[in-house]
Parts: C-alpha cells; structure tokens; sequence
C-alpha cells in the first residue's frame, strides 16, 4: 500500500466534502458517495498512522524520564547541539550545511517559499494584472522574461499559481525555490593539508602574477580579516544594497580558501592569493536565500567582471530563473563552480548540476570521498573538502580561523584553480577550463571517470601545465540551428530506428535528422549506460518556423523518452549529449536511440466502459499502451479471487512512463443496496465509478503502488479475499508518494507529475501464491475499529476520563508484555526468518546472550525489499514514586540517517550475558517496497566485551565507582546505553575543574573491528550533589546538579564546579555517539582542584610594567621555554607576565600552545609599550609571533581572550633565530 501525508490526506477528504456535485449523478447517491469516500481514507489514514508509528517502536519506548525533567531536557538540548540540530547562540533549531569539524548536519528545511513566485512570461502582463490575484511584483528581469511577485501566504500563493498557469502569456509559474549554504611564513600553512596533497606553491608559481576576479556568492565575507582584508575588492549585499555584505563565517571561509593572503604571518593562505575576492552576500545573515535573489547576485557578478564564480550552497529543487542566469554568466565567459551538497547521496544538487557548472564533491586527507559528499553522474570533479583550515568570522570574537567540513569547502579549491588557469591563459573559455581541470584530475577510485570521485582529484600542477594544443575542438564547438542540419546525418525513419553509439570525446553531441510530416507520431526512446547521463534535444524546421524540446528527465543508466507530434511538416533532428560532458575513450559512455514513426495512435483499449476480464491467473497481457483520449490514460481490468491468497501485479517499465497501479474492491466503490432505496441504474454506477477512478481527484486504490520512475514499472503485492471482485487501474499518472512529498514539500508542481504517453506496448501481469498467517500475532491491535480509547477516550487507557502520564505507563507496560507475550524464540547465530503480513505488522523474536560481547545483525534486502529492524534490550525504569516499571531500549537498528529511507544491511552493537533482548522486524515506513517476502535475520559474535574496568558504574542502578584518589578515569562506551558515574569526595573546599578528553585507540583493535565501532563521543560531563550523601540518585538529588558542555563539540570537553569538603557528588559521563549505539573511542576524566597558586603573584603590573615578572627557562642559547596555568578565581581572568632579555639584535619567534579549553593571547611590550599582539586563533591552536627585536629587555603577557582558568598547562617557548 501506498502512504500519504496526514496533512495532504485530510486536505483531500476536506476536498471531497466541499467538492460540487455532479449534474448527473442523484443527490441520494452523492451522498453515498462521499460516506464511502470517508470510510476508505478513513482506513488510509489509520494504515498512514499505524506505519509511522513502526518508528515510534523502533526508536524504543520513551518514557518519561527517572531523572528530573530539568536535568533530561538541559542534557537533550546540549546532544542536539552536537548532533548539529541546535545554535546555542541563537537559541534555534538549525540546519546548516556545513559544520566546524563535525561532519555533516541532517536537518531538514523547505525547498520552496510560501509566499513568493518566480513566473517566466512570452509577454508582460500588468501590475493591475498582478495586483488582482493578490500579488506584488519585487523584480522583474526583462533579460529573461522572468518576473518576481510576492503574495500574502501559502493559500494565496497556491490560487495564484492556478491563475498565473491558465494565462496564456505565462510559459511558467511556481513557488521561488530556497537555498541554503553547504565548511614573514604563515604559522597555520602546515594545517592546510590541501596545500601539500596539491602543491599549491608549485601552482601559484606556474600561474604569473595576473589577477582574476572571483565572485563569492555566499555569506558575507569579513572586510576586516587579516587574511582578507587586501583581498576582498567590493562586498555588495543583494538583499540590502545600501550597504555591504554582512560578514559571516561561512562566507569568510570559502574566500579565505580561495585567497587568503600568503606570508603575511598569519594562519595559512589561499589557493590563489592573487585572486581579487567580489564578496556578493545573498544571505543578509539569515539562514536561507531565495533563488531569485541569488540570479541577482550572479547579474551583479556579470555586472563587476567577475571571471570566476563560486557558489558553496545548494537546493535539491531546480529552479528556472536560476539556472537561465547560470547559462547567461557562462556565455558571458565565466567560469562557475558550485558545491556538490552534503547529504552523502545521488540527488542532483543546484546550481551544482546545471549544465556548464563545475560540481565539486569532497575528500578528506587520506584521499577518500568524506561520508557526508554527495556523489553520482552530476559530480564533475572532488578536492579536499573536509577539516579544511582558513579564515572565519564569529560573533564573539570576530576575525579567526578554524577547521571546516564540507563540500562548501571543496568547491572553493577548485575555484581557486581555476583562478590561477585564467591567470596564466585569461582567453580560456568556462568549457575549456572544465574540460582542463577535468581532464588533468588525479584518478581516485574506479579506472577512469566514476560517479563517486568524478573526474577525479583536481590537480592544479598538472592543470597548469597542460598544453592547450590539445584542448578539442568539440569543447568549444557551437552547434547552432545552421550547424544542426548543415552537420547532422541523414536517416530514414519509415521504418522503426535504433543508432547505437559513444562519446569519445569532451562535450561531443550527435544529431540526425530525417523528413516528417504534420501530425505524424515520433516516438523517440534513448538508453543510457549504467554510469552516464544523457538527455535528448528534439527539433522540428519547417517553412521559416522552427520549434525544440528538450527531454532530461531521468538520471544516469535510465531512458529518456518522448512520444512528439509534429507540428509542421519539415525536417525533424534528434541530438544526444552528455549531461555532464563526460566521455570515455574506451567507449563506455555508450547509448542506444530508438525512433518510431506512427501516422495515427493505437485505439485506447481496457477503458472504464470496456474493462478487460481476467479469467484465469496466472494472467498477462501486452495488448495495451500509455495512450487515451487525454493525456491521462487509465486502463481497467477486473477480477474475482478464487481464494483467500497473496496476490501479485506487475506493469512492466515503459521508458518516459511513470506508472501506477491502483487496485480497489468493487463493492467498496459501489455502495450497497440500502432498504428502501431505489435500485441504481448501469448508468450512476457507471459515472460514480467515472468520479471516484477518474476525476480529477480520483481516490488511491486500497492498494497502490508508485515506488519506480519513469521507465521502471510497478509490482503490487495484496491479500485478496475469497470472492471479492477486484477493479485494477494501471494509470501513466504518478501518484503522490511519500517521496514526492518530501521534495516537493508546498505546492505540488504538475510538471514533476506529469502524465506521460507511449506508442511502446506495456505488459501487465497477474500472479498467485499461498498467503502465510502471522507467525506471532503481533501487533496485536483489537481490529480496525474502535482501536483507541475505548474506555475513556482517545489515549485514557485507565478510564478514568483524561489522559495523563498513567495512561503512558500502562500504555507502555502493555506493550512490554506483548513483546513477551508475542514473541518468539531465537538463538544467536542462526537464522530469524518469517513474512510481514501487511505494512503496519511486525514480527518480534527474544533471546539472551550466552557471553557478552559485540555482535553483528545481518539485515539483508530480499527481492528489492527492505526490512526496519531493531534490537531491544528489556530493562526496569524506576519512577519518582518508587514503582518500578519494564522499560524496552533500543540498542541497534539499521536505519541509515544518511538519506531518506535508507536501510543499512547490518546492525553491530554490543551485547551483555544474561539480558533478554527482542529483533523487531518492520517494513521500511518510507519506501513503498512492501512485497511480502520473506526475511532472514542472521547474527554472529565478532568480539569480546571492550566495556572499562570500571563497569558496571550506572548512575540509575545507584553503580557509581568511587573516583580515584587522583582524579583520573580511563572509559568507554563499549555497550549501548552506557553511562558512566563515579563518586566523588572532595579532599577540601573550592572550585574543581573538568575535563573529558578523547583518548587513544588501539590500532590493533582498529584493524580488527569495523570503524563503525570507533565513531567519535562527544563527551558531557554531568555534576550532581549527593544531598544526603546515601550513594543513591534520588528525589532528593533532582535539583542540584551542573551540565559541562564546553568545547563538547570539539571531542573536548572542559568546565569547573564548585565543591565543598564534606558533601558528597556523583560526577556522571553522558554521551553523543556520532553515528552509533556505542563506541570503542576511550576517554580519559580528569577531575582536579583548580589551580589558585599564581607563579606571579608577587608581581606587581603598572603601565605594564611587571615588578617581578617570571623568568623564562633556558634549554639551549637558542631556545627558551616556560609553562604555567591561568588561575581560577582571579578578578578579569589570570594574566602571566615573563621577562625576555635580549644581549643583541636577532629575529624572535614566540609561540604559545595550551589546552582545548584556552583561547591564548600573547602580547609583546618594552618599557610598558605594546609592540605585537597575537591572537588570531580560537580556543585549542596556538598563538605565534615572529619579530626582529633589538637588544634589550622585554615582557611577555599571556592571558586567555575571555579571562578564563587554564585545565591544562600552557607552554610557552621563545625561539631565537
């Protein structure tokens, strides 16, 4: 079956109880009718319900929390920031694309505006005309013929889109699409590996001095950073042009990776620090953008002789008056380079996958694609993208520098590169560049062109010295309408065509052309090989006219299609072109293209009024084709099962068609004979069923299934019913699915649903198999009807009239007992195995571990389906009131967050002896590949127990360890669910300090086990008062307690608590685990009084001037050092101040490291005057200065930017050159 949205479900049933009624159909009927309307979505939506409630299963039974609520929702939101979900600063939820280090963020946010629409027009219409539907026009582009308006909401916008697209001067209409972002020598040059990997010095040493504009489009870049302050030669702000771009760190990191300057002595430098940055801000720091504004932003690129344009931000819906402006920047001679997105999957990203755009995908230093890249076709090339270090701007303090991850980070570097290209040779047109920087790639991955790496790794040298002799003529060739038939070859098509060929060679197209006639049918078909995408241009020419159509539609291995008429007789030319340019010179990058020629189109046959009868099953027919009356062509055929029995339909993949299948029971649709009433006659049931199957809003069959495209053809698997009489729809018209709904959340578009027709026969089958019963009975639900709140209302289980947090438990102690009841045995090592009866049942099986240990869950795809599959660790929970209560938690699944619906094809976790545990088998709630088959659930023990010495320490089960005389604690997380908590007796009163650090993981364990088991913790400190000292987390204990989360998102975590001498304190190890359940990535606790004991206190600072200041210790007449910590509880923060005596003039480098949680500062003075200051770089990098000083004395001041205490000590070495 098929799954809708709730919102787009009660839309339709508020649409049928509106809707008019027809003329010819009797009021008594309509409204039996719409009763039997209401009782199928009824079913949908219980069905929709019951499905997604498989996740609220599969995620574990929540409860509310045996800790107090404060403490559960201050530790929720400290995870939600490290999972990337939430701005602490701001307060929001947020989704960007990029991420400091972490990876890639998953939050989802709408692709289209609810308020503004962007119309392309053959000719104006008037603001009158626009002020009528409500709407206000912002900007018009008389270039393109594109005009933008603005409406009140959401409803105003979807009426106005239906009025727009019924004016026959507007060629299109739809919501404005949104985009988002997507990560003297200089000291920091060693931590941009992507300088070595690269040879960026050798590059920008073979590419002159010539400078080249490039356009950052983006954020707004900050003006006033040291390595962008000579660099950035006009910032314009599309969304506020009375003034500049609003710097932001993402804006200033993407122009710090092209052209950070070099050997200023600070941080690194950029890939081109010739290069000329146009800093064009389309975000006004918010956190999205509008497609039309980014046109704006490339028009003011145009506008400023921008050679270069790079665009690290992206949509996944493509949007018309974007990509004419990508096109309209490229004839103008620009090269645009655009990130390839970070959702690590297949999904075309734009302007990335505009045609003439180079996409970049990411690496990491080891040369492998980083696990957020997207990869496939529209990928052109991949540079290094992950923990790239370079410029950045933060609210707090300003002009920095940090480590950044994405493909927004990747997509500069060769932006860059292409920079230093146009320095060397400015008369290289944008696809000569490509064809260069593609074609001079370091091959990763499979021989040749890939859809995972691309082209390949850019590789400026090579790029750079590239002979542009060899530069083909088909890069830059035109193929204008001339060129088109004057080049051509000539065909004959009276009889069915098929032209197989392959591209050899860059941006090589193939055309030919042959005579037809008006109104004469082209079926055009064009099979793709497995890793290229092709699309297919389609021309008429007649008697000075001419007409074109371009059908791109389906992604690589797949066939575009399209069934023409020809609108004049002339000569019609069929061109083939890779999307993306590639070729393949062993000619891999081959295509089939098929044409038909048809005077008349078959008669439509299996209509509503002649239904074709299915006899006997098995059952098949290849009598019928995507052709009707109208666009949409809906075939019937009819049935009657012989017995209760699985049931299975299949349509067979017609290229350019994407069907559907619908199948309904008769005596659902037509209502039954009421007492009294009067018969209806052939001709009501006959328009009833024409209203219900084919009207405008037809109703979703009781089984449904859309899951393939265009070209791939369904198959339906239902229960059939002994006797019941079945009407199946095969239809060319999509269905909605969850899918659709996802990317095109707003306004459905009709033109990515649209209707497709072919002249090419499609097969439709019908087969039979035994129907296997449940195997456990569960979920047991109590029928259809009547399933919630039986008692009391919906949710009031106890009946006592509302719904409370008792209905919850018993709720959830209910369903624990199911599970016990319900499930059946298993043994680890063997096989599960069993069939899903429908989409909402799932099968549970039980089992204890014999050993604990880590275990691996195979959970393979059968026959294309997929299974949801969790294992659950059965527990107790005990509430504030002392009851105890059976508690299910999730301690594996196989559910991959990295796209949507993607099922992982195993699940590791680690298992303890002695627990009973249950496999939950579902099927996958997104994806409508529910087939009936059946599963087989395999395990294996892959090693030992790697859980600390410490455990078991768990807070809830009053486990704390004692803490160890010395403050220091080396752990783990190696079992799900692990937290770990010591008890701590402080030696006297102060204030303490914490910190949680990562520590070192075997590398023989690393090359044993699979690296899922190694993802990073984010570690988080939680210190609660045991108020009256009984070793036991109580009531009594809910209100005092203190969260650590500084420096948590670094792996890093620091921060101090006040103790006092005599109480008592659990000192409590929470978690985020990257990616899995548990992790073999040890930490190291350190829990220690903090440091009070000044090394200067006895000095005494005026006009900064130290009276005593710290004498630095000598190693070697070369070399100088010291270290020390910044106090605790010092008014302004600590400030260490140490003497520095030079006997003669010599060039002085000093550097300052310290731990993660010190954000340095180092100031040079003499006799009181400030000569340097250092404090370019953020908490945990070092500080450095380098200065020809003259003999004399000198003082060195250390402090932290923020005044705060040191955990760890800093160091502090002078180096006399």
């Amino acid at each position: 079956m098929k799954l809708f949205p709730k919102g787009f479900v009660y839309y339709v049933c508020f649409y049928f109880l509106k809707k008019e009624r027809s003329p010819s159909i009797t009021s008594r009927t309509l409204h039996r009718l719409y009763v039997f309307k209401m009782k199928i979505w009824g079913k949908i939506m219980k069905k929709f319900v019951k499905n997604m409630a498989i996740l609220g299963v599969c995620a574990g039974l929540l409860l509310p929390g045996t800790a107090h609520a404060s403490l559960q929702s201050d530790l929720k939101q400290v995870k939600n920031v490290l999972a990337g979900k939430y701005d602490p600063n701001t307060r929001q939820f947020k989704s960007i694309t990029d991420s400091y280090s972490m990876g890639s963020q998953k939050e989802k946010k709408p692709q289209f505006s609810e308020d503004t629409i962007v119309i392309k027009y053959k000719t104006p219409i008037s603001r009158t005309q626009h002020s009528l539907l409500g709407a206000t026009v912002i900007r018009q582009d008389s270039s393109l013929k594109y005009v933008v308006v603005k409406v009140k909401n959401k409803a105003a916008q979807e009426k106005a889109l239906k009025a727009y697209l019924k004016n026959s001067s507007i060629i299109s209409a739809q919501p404005s699409v949104l985009f988002q972002t997507f990560g003297t020598p200089d000291p920091k040059a060693s931590k941009q590996y992507l300088n070595s990997m690269l040879q960026i010095s050798k590059a920008q040493s073979l590419a002159g001095n010539r400078k080249v504009k490039v356009a950052v489009i983006d954020q707004g870049v900050d003006i006033k950073h040291a390595e962008l302050k000579n660099k950035v030669i006009s910032s314009f702000n599309i969304l506020n042009p009375a003034n500049p771009g609003v710097p932001e760190f993402h804006g200033t990191h993407v122009s710090g990776i092209i052209a950070g300057e070099k050997n200023n002595g600070v941080g690194g430098y950029g890939v081109n620090p010739n290069a000329d940055i146009i800093s064009i801000d389309v975000f006004n720091r918010s956190w999205g953008t509008n497609d039309y504004t980014i046109a704006q932003g490339i028009d003011k690129a145009i506008e400023q002789g921008a050679k270069v344009i790079n665009m690290s931000l992206g949509s996944y819906a493509p949007s018309p008056i974007l990509e004419e402006t990508v096109q309209k920047a490229i004839s103008k001679g620009i090269v645009i380079v655009a990130s390839a997105g970070n959702e690590s999957w297949d999904m075309p990203s734009y302007p990335a996958s505009y045609e003439g755009v180079i996409s970049v995908g990411s690496i990491n230093s080891k040369k492998s694609l980083s696990s957020y890249s997207n990869f496939g076709p529209s990928v052109d090339i991949v540079a290094p993208g992950e923990d790239v270090y370079s410029s950045i701007y933060e609210p707090e303090k300003l002009s920095s520098f940090r480590n950044m991850s994405g493909t927004s980070m990747a997509s500069p570097v060769v932006a860059g590169v292409a920079s230093l290209i146009l320095a060397k040779n400015p008369s290289l047109t944008p696809a000569s560049v490509e064809y260069i920087l593609k074609r001079t790639a370091s091959d990763l991955g499979a021989k040749g062109y890939d859809t995972k790496f691309g082209s390949g790794l850019v590789n400026p040298v090579s790029a750079l010295s590239y002979n542009l002799k060899n530069v083909p003529k088909a890069v830059t060739k035109k193929w204008t309408d001339k060129e088109i038939i004057n080049e051509a070859a000539a065909v004959s098509a009276a009889k069915p065509l098929s032209i197989t060929k392959s591209f050899t060679q860059p941006s090589e197209q193939h055309w030919i052309q042959f005579e037809v006639k008006e109104g004469e049918y082209i079926q055009t078909a064009l099979k793709s090989a497995a890793q290229y995408d092709h699309k297919l241009t389609l021309k008429f020419f007649g008697t000075n006219q001419a007409q074109t159509s371009v059908i791109d539609s389906v992604r690589n291995g797949k066939s575009e299609a399209k069934l023409i008429k020809a609108p004049f007789t002339g000569t019609m030319a069929i061109g083939v072109k890779d999307v993306n340019g590639q070729y393949d010179t062993s000619k891999k990058n081959q295509y089939t293209l098929q044409v038909t020629k048809a005077a008349e189109l078959p008669e439509d046959a299996s209509t509503l009024t002649n239904m074709t009868e299915i006899g006997e099953v098995p059952f098949s027919n290849a009598e019928n084709t995507f052709i009707g009356s109208d666009k949409i062509d809906n075939d019937y055929f009819t049935f009657k099962a012989d017995g209760e029995k699985l049931f299975n339909l299949k349509v067979s993949g017609v290229a350019g068609v994407n069907s559907s299948i619908n199948v309904y029971r008769e005596d659902s649709l037509i209502p039954p004979q009421e007492p009294g009433e009067p018969v209806m006659t052939d001709e009501e049931k006959l328009e009833l069923l024409k209203n219900m199957l084919d009207g405008e809003k037809a109703m979703p069959g009781e089984f449904s299934s859309n899951r393939g495209g265009a070209g791939d053809g369904e198959s339906l698997y239902f229960k059939g019913e002994k006797d019941v009489k079945y009407i199946v729809k095969v239809s060319n018209k999509p269905e909605l699915t969850e899918e659709n709904f996802f990317f095109f959340f707003g306004p459905l578009f009709e033109s990515n649903l649209s209707p497709e027709s072919s002249l090419t026969p499609y097969t439709l089958s019908l087969t039979s198999s035994e129907f296997i019963p449940d195997e456990d009975g569960f979920p047991f639900e109590g029928g259809e009807e009547g399933e919630e709140g039986e008692e009391g209302g919906d949710g009031d289980l106890n009946g006592d009239g509302i719904y409370d947090m008792e209905d919850d438990i018993l709720y959830f102690e209910q369903r624990v007992n199911q599970y016990k009841e319900m499930s059946r045995p298993y043994t680890l090592g063997q096989g599960a195995s069993g069939t899903l009866q429908h989409r909402g049942d799932s099968d549970i099986f039980t089992f204890q571990a014999d050993k604990s240990g880590i275990y691996k869950f195979n959970t393979p795809k059968v026959n294309g389906q997929a299974f949801l599959v969790e294992v659950l660790r059965l527990t107790t929970e005990k509430l504030e009131d002392g009851r105890e209560i059976p508690f299910l938690n999730s301690v594996g699944n196989n559910f991959n967050w990295t796209g949507w619906g993607a099922l992982n094809s195993q699940i590791t976790t680690g298992l303890k002896k002695g627990e009973t545990y249950f496999i939950q088998v579902s099927s996958n709630p997104f994806e409508n590949d529910f087939s009936y088959q059946k599963y087989n659930i395999t395990s294996s023990y892959i090693y030992a127990d790697q859980s600390d010495k410490y455990e078991d320490n768990d807070l809830m089960k009053n486990q704390a360890k004692n803490l160890p005389a010395n403050g220091k604690v080396t752990g783990n997380f190696a079992m799900p669910g692990d937290m770990d908590a010591f008890y701590f007796s402080p030696a006297k009163s102060g204030v303490y300090s914490v910190l949680a650090e990562k520590g070192t993981v075997s590398s023989a364990l690393q090359a044993k086990l699979p690296k899922e088991l190694f993802n990073k913790v984010y570690k988080i400190p939680v210190i609660i008062e045991d108020v009256n000292r009984n070793r036991k987390y109580d009531k009594a204990d809910y209100e005092n307690y203190s969260v650590i989360e500084a420096g948590a998102a670094s792996g890093t975590t620091y921060g101090s608590f006040n103790a006092v001498k005599g109480k008592k304190y659990f000192i409590v190890l929470d978690h985020y685990i990257d990616g899995g359940t548990l992790s073999l990535e040890p930490y190291n606790l350190t829990v220690a009084a903090a440091k009070t004991a000044d090394e200067d206190a006895k000095s005494v600072v005026k006009n900064n001037k130290p009276s005593k200041p710290i004498a630095l210790k000598a190693v070697n007449s070369k070399e100088f050092k010291a270290s020390g910590y910044l106090n605790a509880g010092v008014k302004f923060g600590d400030e260490d101040w140490y003497v520095l005596t030079l006997k003669k003039d010599t060039s002085v480098k000093i550097d300052l490291t310290a731990g993660i949680e010190s954000d340095m500062s180092l100031s040079l003075y003499q006799n009181g005057k400030l000569l340097n200051k250092a404090d370019y770089y953020p908490e945990g990098d070092n500080e450095s200065l380098v200065r020809t000083l003259k003999k004399g004395t000198y003082h060195i001041k250390v402090r932290d930017y923020f005044g705060n205490s040191s955990v760890k000590p800093y160091e502090l070495k002078v180096t006399l050159k």
